[in-house]
């Protein structure tokens, strides 16, 4: 407060949303909607066709590029505690770290339960980058992110890349790739693990109650059947709020305004 210095000065992280249509040449959007019409991923037909239109198109934020005020271990990804530690070489020093995700992957990853035992956690995959278009969609975030630190005013700031060190090919098609399944991980945001939709294709019915189930009814982002493209915190607030009026009317409770 005095010095107007430290952590508390700075903002938390700085975010940017762009579509891969705008960073990718006509074949490219092609070949990548081709991937995600054909491949197997776990998506309905139906879901393929959104996801490879949008892809296509100006407006889609495909991709979200995050930057954060820190040095973070990226080296140790995998291991979310070790990640968030500045690694030894590097305390004292000023850094940014800037993190290139997908705003809807293809992927589908899978939670099932491990044992009747329910304070065993349960076997959970994520599966980063199972499907070939999450790997070449996350290829071209790395690309913008050394596009946005080549260009002012970052470029001015930043002596040089951390890591990966800067021998790693970063500079062609297959060197991303290639550095992105050695680093692939999280940012947070499951959802869909018990989906709505149709009988016969979603958990959950339309009024958020799970199939098969007496007196159980799901309301979070486990309900949710496809990814958003961004944070999905708005989307679990809306989904509360219909939730709360879908409850009020199974049972017949009026609300009150005071």
């Amino acid at each position: 407060m005095e010095e107007k210095g430290g952590p508390l000065s700075t903002g938390g992280s700085a975010h940017c949303f762009a579509s891969y249509a705008s960073l990718s040449t006509p074949s490219e959007i092609a070949e990548i909607q081709k991937s995600i019409l054909e491949e197997p991923s776990g998506h309905s037909a139906k879901t393929k066709k959104i996801l490879a239109h949008d892809i296509g198109e100006l407006t889609d934020g495909s991709l979200q590029i995050v930057m954060i005020p820190a040095t973070l271990n990226i080296a140790r990804a995998a291991d979310q505690k070790e990640l968030i530690k500045t690694p030894e070489s590097q305390v004292g020093k000023q850094g940014i770290t800037l993190g290139p995700a997908i705003a809807r992957p293809l992927s589908v990853g899978s939670v099932h339960i491990a044992c009747s035992d329910p304070t065993v956690d349960p076997a959970i995959d994520p599966n980063h980058c199972a499907h070939s278009a999450d790997v070449e969609m996350m290829a071209k975030g790395v690309e913008l992110s050394e596009k946005m630190v080549a260009t002012s005013p970052l470029k001015e700031k930043i002596k040089k890349r951390w890591y990966p060190h800067e021998s790693v090919d970063l500079k062609t098609k297959e060197g991303r790739k290639k550095y992105v399944m050695a680093t692939r991980g999280t940012e947070y945001h499951p959802l869909g693990t018990v989906a709505m939709g149709g009988e016969g294709d979603g958990a959950c019915d339309k009024r958020l109650r799970v199939r098969g189930t007496k007196r159980l009814r799901c309301v979070d982002a486990s309900v949710i059947p496809l990814q958003v493209s961004g944070n999905i915190i708005g989307t679990v607030y809306a989904v509360a709020e219909k939730a709360a009026d879908l409850i009020k009317e199974d049972w017949g409770v009026c609300g009150f305004l005071y």
